[in-house]
């Protein structure tokens, strides 16, 4: 038998993955992974057979049709992530009545109306959508907080409705809730209208992040999700956590959070080192932290999962997912290329078209670089130099640190958070947030799909959900 190229990672003292170009895996134990390096004779007949069928081995007559299959599978996987079909942002205002502690984009003071876009704007970007992408479309609203002008929300969806067509767009608006109102709700009800929003544990954590001056900005998050829920149905929420340093030591708190507003879908997050959120210090803390939290948080999850109350988890289900199928790509972060203007555009409300939030974010905290796509009433996309380097940034599979890693055909890059970091879109592989974040969630996945039977009924059933 000869040996294919693939790369390995040790999970645990007795764990190896193994992985190829094309992403096929196994999870080795030790004794077998020292045996496929040494004594390939020596493995058993049926570990011997799963290897050649998933081309870690080859027979010597056999080894440039594995090859020619390995290629192939890479070509595959490849051409899935180059498809374009961009989540089409639209930010009509980046006015906010909230002051969160961990703000990305440094949200605009409530009473400057300078910072909206214009209803003439609104029609340029339907124009564009129509033109650069198909059906069906989907279009996320996001802010500062979008309820403000709600009358430019509406203008989008009636707009789409003529140049896009009736039943070829969803629209999910990213809000605080803290603006819903019953009128609200009666409008989106006949229409192909859904809420994100954010809650960050009980009411106490919740509100020591995201500030809002006249209330409880928990108790709003809450009544605006049970009025959701109650009015268009669970389907059409859904709830992103942002972990703070308050929550870290206390990772119940969140699920009790979740279960006081009868929530059962949420995704999970660290702060992110983007924009404006890494200035505050109050929220710093590192990686190695939040994944002390996220393991309790997991073992809390799973026992409200055995105990009858099944909550999913997206950031976890996202991982096991492309671990399964390489060319599962619904999730940006873990594309190569980056989602950048593949799966991204964003129309801003000062008039210009960003490849991904995170570039807008850049462009608040560096307003001496150009980070967009041109004007959004420009008749073509705008590819700068610093565009290009941002793309072949995005790209993993010739770059150091990821070339070499196991985990290069399952994750993403993430240009710019390198320029964030790093001041260029390549970045140090050794020093980076995104790669520390996605390597240890790859582990993470790996240790429950291989623990014992209870630890992989669990990562079935939240992949599952």
């Amino acid at each position: 038998m000869r040996l294919l190229p693939f790369e390995f990672e040790r999970i645990a003292d007795e764990k190896v993955f193994i992985s190829n170009l094309s992403g096929f895996n196994q999870i080795l134990n030790t004794s077998d992974f020292d045996l496929l390096c040494s004594d390939t004779g020596k493995i058993s007949e049926s570990l011997l057979t799963v290897l050649q069928s998933k081309h870690f081995l080859a027979a010597p007559e056999n080894i440039s049709a594995s090859e020619t299959i390995l290629a192939a599978g890479y070509g595959k996987k490849l051409v899935s992530e180059l498809v374009f079909r961009p989540v089409f942002m639209v930010v009509p205002t980046l006015r906010c009545d909230h002051t969160c502690t961990y703000c990305q984009v440094a949200r605009a003071p409530i009473d400057r109306p300078e910072f909206d876009m214009s209803p003439e704007l609104i029609t340029n970007t339907v124009e564009r959508i129509a033109q650069i992408g198909v059906a069906p479309y989907v279009i996320e609203i996001q802010g500062g907080e979008p309820l403000l002008r709600f009358d430019l929300i509406k203008q989008l969806y009636s707009e789409c409705e003529d140049q896009l067509g009736v039943g070829q767009f969803n629209v999910v608006i990213a809000s605080t809730l803290s603006l819903l109102t019953d009128e609200i709700l009666e409008w989106c009800k006949p229409r192909r209208v859904e809420f994100s929003f954010s809650l960050d544990g009980d009411a106490s954590i919740h509100d020591n992040s995201r500030i809002l001056a006249s209330d409880s900005s928990y108790s709003r998050a809450i009544h605006g999700a049970r009025s959701v829920m109650a009015c268009l149905g669970p389907d059409r929420l859904g709830v992103v956590t942002t972990v703070t340093k308050a929550l870290l030591t206390e990772p119940e708190k969140l699920i009790e959070g979740f279960r006081e507003a009868g929530l059962r879908q949420f995704f999970v997050r660290p702060i992110s080192p983007y924009g404006f959120a890494k200035n505050w210090q109050d929220n710093s803390y590192t990686l190695s932290e939040y994944f002390d939290f996220y393991r309790r948080f997991l073992q809390e999850l799973k026992k409200q999962w055995e105990a009858g109350y099944g909550v999913g988890e997206h950031s976890f289900k996202v991982h096991v997912k492309r671990l399964s199928d390489p060319r599962f790509n619904c999730y940006a972060d873990l594309k190569s290329p980056s989602g950048f203007g593949l799966n991204t555009l964003l129309f801003n409300f000062d008039g210009k078209i960003y490849g991904s939030d995170e570039a807008r974010m850049l462009q608040r905290l560096h307003p001496e670089i150009d980070f967009s796509l041109g004007p959004i009433d420009s008749p073509e996309l705008v590819i700068s130099e610093l565009t290009h380097s941002i793309i072949d940034g995005g790209i993993n599979f010739d770059k150091p640190g990821c070339s070499s890693c196991a985990f290069q055909p399952y994750c993403g890059g993430d240009p710019m958070q390198n320029i964030s970091l790093f001041g260029e879109p390549i970045g140090d592989k050794s020093l980076s947030h995104f790669c520390e974040y996605h390597r240890g969630m790859f582990k993470l996945v790996i240790a429950y799909l291989s623990g014992d039977r209870s630890d992989q009924a669990f990562a079935a059933a939240l992949a599952d959900e």
